[in-house]
């Protein structure tokens, strides 16, 4: 039988065939991870057979080893874990089992009013990043740092600084959500900054915009050939509605 321990987060369980070691753990292949405070992960499965995990600092292996233990043997004896039992008396849903991120993400998607792109947005952020790397965390166990590690961890595997501004800004708008619906006492991302590194502007010539258009998926191809000839920003030809063609015969409007 396989010893048990915490997950490192630092470090792959699987790693793929060829893949670097790490320089300072032989043996192992590094995560993008790799160097956060909150090493150690301690993971459990509830009533439910849902994942839950909570993190603990890098010199606190044998804490985290502790805790996954007294969860599963919890949820094996038919007890509450602690992580379920709320400290805010009285603070409407909060005395509920307080949810993982990956579930209150469908919670908030759903409630989400405004336009269907948005939505989108949102969903295709939520999902492709934040759930991946924190979906299994309870939603009130995840503090300012983890938050600050796994921001670290997106520059790290090269995102752009744009595309991470706009992952914190929808995932700040979800735990704002959260505030208010009494899992968190607070936003712990507000005021976090993201340095943002010099943009260089590139102009594109008539083969880029035809390149650009060729690997794009079907959907957005058109968006390309409709924006470029009239010099539209991203933002203004995403906006665009069918009234704003037809308001003045002839002519486009365009709103920044």
């Amino acid at each position: 039988m396989a010893k048990e321990e915490p997950y490192d987060r630092w470090h792959k369980a699987r790693p793929e065939p060829g893949e670097p070691n790490c320089p300072e753990h032989p043996g192992l292949v590094p995560t993008p991870m790799h160097g956060t405070e909150m090493r150690w992960q301690a993971c459990w499965r509830d009533k439910d057979g849902r994942q839950r995990a909570k993190n603990f600092a890098k010199n606190r292996k044998q804490a985290a080893l502790a805790y996954q233990r007294s969860q599963r043997a919890a949820v094996a004896e038919g007890r509450d874990p602690l992580p379920h039992r709320s400290s805010r008396k009285g603070a409407g849903k909060a005395e509920d089992a307080p949810p993982t991120i990956e579930e209150y993400v469908e919670t908030f998607l759903s409630r989400h009013e405004g336009r269907e792109t948005t939505l989108e947005i949102y969903g295709y952020r939520l999902r492709h990043y934040v759930v991946p790397a924190l979906g299994s965390c309870l939603l009130n166990e995840v503090k300012r740092g983890d938050y600050r590690d796994f921001f670290s961890m997106l520059k790290a595997k090269g995102m752009a600084d744009g595309t991470r501004a706009g992952v914190k800004k929808t995932l700040s708008a979800m735990l704002s959500t959260a505030v208010e619906d009494g899992y968190l006492d607070g936003n712990p991302i507000a005021g976090i900054r993201l340095p943002v590194s010099g943009r260089r502007k590139v102009r594109l010539t008539w083969r880029h915009v035809v390149a650009l258009s060729d690997e794009l998926h079907p959907w957005y191809e058109l968006l390309v050939w409709y924006g470029a000839p009239q010099v539209l920003r991203a933002g203004e030809a995403v906006g665009v509605r069918r009234t704003d063609m037809e308001s003045v015969p002839g002519k486009q409007r365009v709103e920044a």
